[in-house]
């Protein structure tokens, strides 16, 4: 017997918030700078699975398994998405990349008239699918934005004043600091935002 959608929208909604309180901490705990890119491209990834499984899906368990693999990518990107904005944004301009950050929120709002637009006007899947290819845009401004010597600098300052504050009498003031970025949030910062605007 074919499931009701409230059935449906029960189920996978346990299995989201189950998933959720068993695993985020035990993926949180591995997520590191030195590998975040590869995480974001991971976590994309699985997303893009899950979305392509909704799409399929044609049974109670298929719509679970395909809940599970993009929880997993959610577990994976919003812990992500708030060290990549730490790393990437200078000191002095942290407070706006967290505030362009945050606009990602309003995409709630508009995907619904999105999706709702393309379900009363194309097959179901197609949501699925469209919500798959914004995904992947995403994905290629936020690897690519990624600097390396950003990246190792932060880190070597990070754990410079990690080490001092952990000796006595010392402090972080003798650290070098990391590059300045000189400007607002680069065109990709804004890219990648926009993508996620949908998700």
């Amino acid at each position: 017997m074919t499931p009701s959608a409230l059935e449906t929208m029960a189920a996978l909604l346990a299995c989201n918030a189950i998933s959720v309180i068993l695993l985020q901490y035990q993926i949180g705990r591995f997520l590191k700078r030195e590998q975040l890119r590869y995480w974001i491209a991971g976590g994309t990834s699985l997303f893009i699975v899950g979305l392509i499984g909704f799409s399929l899906a044609d049974s109670l368990v298929s719509w679970c398994v395909a809940m599970f693999i993009f929880t997993l990518g959610e577990m994976i990107i919003y812990p992500a998405e708030f060290l990549f904005v730490d790393t990437l944004a200078p000191e002095e301009l942290r407070g706006s990349y967290y505030g362009a950050q945050n606009l990602a929120a309003l995409g709630g709002a508009l995907s619904s008239v999105i999706c709702g637009f393309l379900l009363m006007h194309t097959p179901a899947p197609t949501m699925f699918y469209a919500l798959s290819a914004l995904t992947a845009i995403g994905r290629v401004p936020v690897f690519h934005e990624w600097s390396p010597n950003r990246l190792t600098a932060k880190i070597m300052h990070s754990n410079c004043i990690y080490m001092n504050l952990s000796a006595s009498g010392m402090n972080g003031t003798l650290c070098p600091v990391p590059p300045p970025i000189v400007g607002t949030p680069s065109k990709a910062f804004w890219v990648s935002q926009l993508s996620l605007f949908f998700a």
